[in-house]
């Protein structure tokens, strides 16, 4: 019940003079915004791109550390 009523304060109440001009993004936020969504579908569905070019950084943390773990 206290959060439906703080939803319907925050998104349904009156609009202020300090919010009234608010726009949605701009074009150039828009030009930030969409590589790094590209991005992050990308890690999440093909992480092995990312993975690879990090896998000799962990086995030379491994090999320090004193484990012997095959990566692959």
């Amino acid at each position: 019940v206290y959060m439906l009523s703080s939803y319907q304060k925050v998104m349904l109440g009156e609009v202020k003079d300090i919010t009234k001009n608010a726009t949605d993004l701009l074009t150039l936020e828009k030009a930030v915004l969409i590589p790094i969504i590209i991005m992050i579908f990308w890690m999440g569905l093909y992480p092995n791109t990312f993975l690879e070019i990090s896998e000799p950084a962990i086995a030379e943390i491994i090999k320090t550390a004193g484990y012997s773990i095959s990566l692959k």
